[in-house]
């Protein structure tokens, strides 16, 4: 008989407690009455006695254990350690293990078993007593850890980092996560090495630092460094790791997330915006950033230049203070419809009040509420252009000359010879036929000389000023209608004007050369040229317009050299040339008007 199994002379085959003596009531009560479980089994594991509590912890009532096999209150799986078990009691094992039974209602009853082997005097088994806990809600609650434990270690295994831990000895006692496989590792490889050991193959610098951040962990401070392995980048937070109780630093916890690219993206925007700031600065031409209203919010060195204005006084001007584009504009969004008008004149003015000609590019930073606008300074370039200008122009004037001089006396001496001709004609008799002739011919040369004239006198115009400007367009158009047979009328403004030499100058080189267009392309009857003043923007336009027609069957007139030569003159005066067609074309070239502060 083993030690371990319980002598009990009184009990019978049945194995039946508290019935061998009426004087044991009490302890029945007892039983009874016990918050635990208390369960009889005969030798063939068949329920002889089961308290309240047993009864209630499966779902049934004492009665209707009673009589019932121990496995069926388990399901299949459970009867096999079942039976592992009762063999043990027969073998006069007593224990204390866990067992899963099935609760009336079908769920999982999770117990804690204290079990006896029951023999008589004579050592022959007769069945097991057992004292049974519940402890399902605990059971659940460990599940539960387990549960959150083992998602816990999918997502650090999934997660693009590494995490690590090390006691206070600097020993690896774990390590996990998917970026363990960027540097070659798996979880756990590294459990057991000392970080030092780890460390070997490292950079000196970068090992003694990775050391540093542990050391100061353990000390209780929470590290932050970005490190680079195996031309990788990474995050780390070493932080204290403290016992159960969050009492006392046990070792250091560190946490590593792959920057790479968001490293690599900066280390490129750095790069990009370093380059752009340079070049910002170091840009021939003004660059400024504007908000909504027009208030400058930066500006590079070359806008200082710009403008004679130092730092704090650009800071308090609005960029339509500082830059006119044809006519006063009292909003920034005003300012950027006038830069989309296409030749429109652009001038930066400076602290002294003097008007640079500048040419203006513009675009919206992204999203936000801001622009950016670069001033080219042109005003080197306009001089360039006049003095090309001024030699082209004392080319025609010379070949005005030429024309008026040498070809002009030649016809006039053709011309006298002709009219001796006829003289002698007259002598002659029947020379009817032969004077008409020589009339015909002598009107042709008048008609050549007339031409030859328009001719010269238009390369001879020079430096006109407004007046010179009214009399040589009012000659273009009498020339017209005499040569051409198309009648060209021209009206003066309905006020007098004030123009700059040049600008008086370039738009009688425009109407002329857009008379020319229409002679050439429009087949036109009617050519009228005008000068209408624009009181509310101080600026002049020149009209210059016709009957042909158009431009619908004729594009080359739009983009040929002759509408170009029109659009490079207006620059020159820093004006603006647009084209408008529909019954006819419209040649129209705005320019200001001379005022009287200059």
């Amino acid at each position: 008989m083993s030690d371990k199994s319980l002598a009990v002379s009184d009990l019978k085959e049945t194995v039946h407690p508290f019935e061998a003596d009426a004087g044991e009531s009490f302890f029945s009560l007892i039983v009874a009455t016990m918050r635990e479980g208390v369960w009889f089994l005969d030798s063939n594991g068949i329920t002889t006695y089961v308290n309240r509590s047993m009864a209630l912890m499966l779902g049934w009532s004492e009665s209707e254990m009673l009589g019932r096999s121990l496995f069926d209150f388990m399901d299949e799986k459970a009867v096999q350690h079942a039976r592992n078990y009762m063999d043990r009691r027969r073998s006069g094992i007593s224990e204390v293990h866990e067992f899963r039974f099935r609760h009336r209602d079908g769920r999982d009853v999770w117990t804690t078993l204290s079990t006896r082997s029951l023999h008589n005097l004579s050592g022959k088994f007769q069945g097991t007593m057992a004292t049974i806990q519940d402890i399902t809600p605990q059971k659940l609650v460990e599940e539960e850890l387990r549960s959150r434990k083992q998602q816990l270690r999918q997502m650090l295994d999934q997660l693009p980092l590494m995490t690590w831990s090390v006691d206070s000895s600097l020993r690896v006692t774990s390590s996990y996560g998917s970026g363990l496989k960027e540097v070659g590792l798996e979880n756990n490889q590294l459990v057991g090495l000392t970080l030092e050991e780890h460390l070997s193959s490292w950079d000196l610098e970068k090992a003694e630092a990775m050391m540093s951040a542990h050391q100061r962990a353990i000390a209780g401070e929470t590290v932050f460094m970005e490190i680079e392995f195996l031309q990788r980048f990474n995050f780390n937070i070493i932080s204290p790791y403290f016992d159960k109780d969050n009492a006392t630093i046990i070792g250091a916890i560190g946490v590593a997330l792959d920057v790479t690219e968001q490293t690599r993206t900066q280390q490129n925007l750095e790069k990009s915006e370093n380059l752009l700031r340079s070049i910002f600065k170091s840009a021939p031409d003004a660059i400024l950033t504007v908000d909504e209203s027009g208030r400058i919010i930066s500006f590079n060195d070359s806008a200082f230049v710009m403008f004679g204005l130092t730092q704090t006084e650009i800071e308090k001007i609005k960029i339509q203070q500082l830059v006119e584009v044809g006519m006063p504009c009292d909003s920034f969004n005003h300012f950027l419809e006038m830069l989309e008008i296409p030749g429109v004149g652009c001038f930066a003015r400076k602290t002294h009040g003097e008007l640079i000609p500048v040419e203006i590019s513009s675009s919206r930073v992204g999203s936000l509420s801001l622009w950016t606008l670069m001033l080219r300074d042109v005003s080197r370039l306009r001089e360039l252009q006049r003095q090309v200008v001024s030699i082209a122009e004392d080319q025609q004037r010379k070949l005005g000359r030429e024309i008026h001089d040498d070809v002009g006396q030649e016809l006039t001496g053709v011309n006298l010879l002709v009219d001796a001709l006829r003289s002698d004609l007259e002598k002659v008799n029947q020379a009817d036929e032969l004077n008409r002739l020589a009339g015909i011919v002598r009107q042709r040369l008048k008609r050549t000389q007339s031409l030859i004239r328009s001719i010269s006198h238009g390369l001879l115009v020079s430096d006109l000023d407004t007046e010179g400007l009214y009399q040589a367009i009012s000659s273009l158009a009498d020339s017209i209608t005499d040569l051409h047979g198309v009648r060209c009328q021209w009206k003066s403004p309905a006020r007098p004007v004030r123009l700059p030499r040049d600008s008086a100058t370039q738009l009688f080189r425009i109407a002329q050369e857009a008379t020319s267009n229409a002679l050439r392309h429009s087949r036109a009857s009617v050519i009228t040229m005008e000068i209408v003043a624009d009181d509310s923007t101080g600026e002049i336009e020149l009209r210059i317009s016709d009957n042909g027609k158009g431009l619908a069957h004729d594009q080359s007139q739009h983009d040929g050299m002759g509408m170009r030569i029109m659009k490079y003159r207006a620059g020159l005066i820093g004006g603006s040339l647009r084209v408008e067609t529909g019954k006819g074309l419209v040649v129209i070239c705005r320019v200001r008007e001379l005022r009287d502060n200059g």
